[in-house]
């Protein structure tokens, strides 16, 4: 039963939380940084009214402050603090975005280490160039975004970030490519056969309805199941058990895990935007929120006017007819091989799923 997108939003909100790990895996410690301090705050001069910090304790007002004052603005021909960027109005069209994801990394209780580390990920990155000649894309081959994301069929955290991917590409009509590129997991028994039965599909002209088809029917995906599938989308079967067994698929396969191995792949779901690593964990909620401002900043930096919401289209948390998305602190819960203990408990999470080196 396919997960109401407003739930599956409450749940990617895990993603801050959670991976689900490949047992062969021996991960990094998190990071580790400086929380903010306790006491009474001094008096922040030179406030600036963009900002709507009536929420913040004083001490957190401080260090929001502080943050502006030492990260420098996203923008090259805009070498200053982001601070100053927002306060003369600089021609940087990411100042004021970045300020505002600033911002809510504070609120979030972001650590100042790794605030700037993310900040630092996400805004001044330079990009890598990454090839998809061959990959599995949808939407317009001159998008301004593309989106590339490395995936597991079985999954869970990739069967939730992929609606939410889908629906950027509706948000942004024109504007956003999506490109799928091939990791089983190997610690999923079915993964590296459902990889092959999409690659299948790819050669009959229907790997997008068997992409779905798969998430849908997570946990079923043995070659009885995915059989089951290809006759449901009208494949010729016979060609299809060819592709499958052809080895190609297989080399398909290990080409775009090279590549992700490649880019320091650690887990999946492994997703780039515009050659810029999409650092999960620093993902802010509400997480539909911070996903489109993102990509409007990609558009505008790229010199383009970020496209008009289609009239018929609703955020994933508005979705006519659909209960309220349930609060994600206490609907989101971590794997619980790899999440923190303090993290709540209740529907599935959403992270990266490691993948062996």
């Amino acid at each position: 039963m396919t997960l109401k997108l407003s739930r599956i939003l409450a749940a990617v909100a895990a993603l801050t939380l959670a991976s689900c790990s490949d047992p062969s895996v021996k991960k990094d410690p998190a990071g580790s940084g400086t929380p903010s301090s306790s006491g009474n705050a001094p008096t922040i001069k030179g406030e600036l009214t963009d900002f709507d910090t009536t929420k913040l304790t004083p001490n957190e007002k401080r260090d929001f402050y502080a943050d502006l004052k030492s990260l420098l603005a996203p923008c090259d021909k805009t070498p200053v603090p982001l601070y100053q960027c927002v306060k003369e109005k600089r021609d940087c069209k990411a100042c004021l975005p970045a300020g505002m994801w600033v911002l809510k990394q504070v609120q979030k209780g972001t650590a100042t280490g790794d605030l700037e580390t993310f900040y630092k990920g996400r805004f001044t990155a330079k990009p890598v160039d990454i090839p998809i000649t061959d990959a599995s894309t949808k939407g317009p081959d001159k998008a301004v975004v593309t989106i590339v994301e490395w995936a597991d069929f079985e999954c869970p955290h990739c069967k939730l970030l992929g609606p939410i991917l889908d629906k950027l590409i509706e948000r942004f009509p024109g504007q956003v490519r999506l490109a799928y590129k091939f990791y089983p997991i190997s610690g999923h028994k079915d993964a590296e056969v459902a990889a092959r039965g999409a690659y299948a599909a790819l050669q009959q002209g229907k790997f997008w309805e068997m992409h779905h088809a798969l998430f849908e029917n997570q946990g079923m995906n043995d070659r009885t199941g995915i059989l089951k599938l290809a006759k449901g989308l009208g494949l010729d079967i016979a060609q299809f058990k060819k592709d499958m067994a052809d080895d190609e698929a297989g080399n398909r396969i290990d080409r775009d895990r090279k590549q992700a191995d490649d880019l320091g792949l650690d887990g999946t779901p492994y997703v780039w935007v515009n050659g810029v690593k999409l650092q999960l964990e620093s993902l802010t909620e509400p997480v539909w929120d911070d996903l489109e401002s993102w990509v409007s900043v990609q558009i505008e930096q790229a010199g383009a006017t970020p496209a008009e919401a289609p009239k018929n289209f609703h955020p994933p948390s508005e979705i006519p007819g659909e209960e309220p998305a349930p609060d994600a602190s206490s609907s989101a819960s971590p794997d619980a091989s790899s999440a923190p203990s303090s993290a709540p408990s209740g529907a599935p999470s959403a992270a990266p799923s490691a993948a062996p080196k």
